[in-house]
């Protein structure tokens, strides 16, 4: 059996990484490693906040959670939706003041199938529902470094392939880019 290993790193010496069982790690220069607890599936994507101090994972169970790399406890959980959801990735704005989640119904058949959230980082509250989306094997959520826009995308694989440019003020679809 394959183990699935996520590793995020950030400077001055900080590295979380996920194990298979939702099991995250936190190792900080000088300490030992520091599990934190928090998620029910297994975690997909982990990412530091640029000015240190917080981490952000993505769990197969449907949430992010914004974790203290000081305490090691979790500020927020970000539930992307009901049951039956997944994330995939997990993206933290320049600025450090939002945080995007992107994930799917398990069970959808419907086009817009896989959604994107952007919460408050400070509040864990959603800011923005950007649904416009559609089915398909591989995902991805980018932020512009300006932290004015992101795009994300969705590939089936069957030259069915969508990318949305997204205003992330007001969730407003800026371009769509169609394949």
């Amino acid at each position: 059996r394959m183990r699935r290993v996520v590793v995020s790193a950030l400077w001055p010496p900080q590295v979380a990484a996920s194990l298979d069982g939702g099991r995250a790690l936190l190792w900080r220069r000088g300490q030992r490693p520091r599990r934190l607890h928090g998620h029910l599936g297994h975690i997909v994507d982990t990412k530091f906040f640029p000015q240190g101090g917080r981490l952000v994972t993505a769990g197969s169970e449907g949430a992010g959670v914004i974790w203290s790399t000081i305490s090691g406890r979790p500020l927020h959980i970000l539930w992307h939706g009901e049951a039956q959801r997944r994330l995939f990735e997990v993206q933290v704005f320049p600025d450090g003041s939002k945080v995007v989640t992107l994930g799917s119904d398990l069970m959808a058949v419907v086009s817009d199938a896989v959604s994107a959230m952007i919460w408050s980082a400070s509040t864990g509250e959603v800011v923005q529902r950007l649904t416009r989306h559609g089915v398909g094997e591989h995902h991805v959520v980018r932020i512009f470094p300006c932290g004015e826009r992101l795009i994300t995308g969705v590939s089936s694989g069957l030259h069915r392939d969508l990318a949305v440019i997204w205003n992330a003020t007001d969730g407003a679809a800026v371009r769509d880019l169609r394949q």
